[in-house]
């Protein structure tokens, strides 16, 4: 009579200890599906926001690159017109980062960064031109002399 009481509270533990086992099975699947549908979620979004990203730069530089091919009469004014899509291309490239479902501190940064690296760029350009006249009309005042 020991045994059979003995083996009625063996098989009651089993089934309970089954029943435990398979409840923190389910438990910790459902918490793995979650943590993978969160991570891949992040990663679509992650990577869509790139490609968009991608698109309109390449799109600003088509755009960019089909304007090149008009001649003008004076210098300065294709160095306007050449400034000017520069400032048009940028401004199309912010406004595609702005739309950005998601604007990070990251791509705020970056942007600054390469707004400061082209200033410095013009600026440094704009600084040799201005040399180089400089010295040109000093060279032909000394000719004239």
């Amino acid at each position: 009579m020991d045994t059979d009481l003995d083996d009625s509270i063996k098989a009651v533990i089993l089934r309970e200890v089954k029943n435990a086992v398979s409840s923190s099975q389910q438990d910790l699947l459902n918490s793995i599906t979650t943590v993978m549908d969160s991570r891949l979620s992040s990663f679509q979004s992650n990577l869509q926001q790139s490609q968009q990203e991608i698109s309109q730069t390449q799109i600003a530089k088509l755009e960019e690159t089909m304007t090149d091919n008009y001649s003008f009469q004076r210098k300065g004014n294709e160095n306007q017109y050449r400034h000017e899509v520069k400032v048009l291309t940028k401004l199309k490239e912010a406004k595609a980062n702005l739309e950005a479902p998601e604007l990070g501190i990251v791509s705020v940064q970056t942007a600054k960064m390469k707004i400061v690296e082209e200033d410095e760029k013009e600026d440094d350009e704009a600084q040799s031109r201005a040399e180089r006249k400089s010295k040109a009309k000093k060279l032909r005042k000394a000719n004239q002399d």
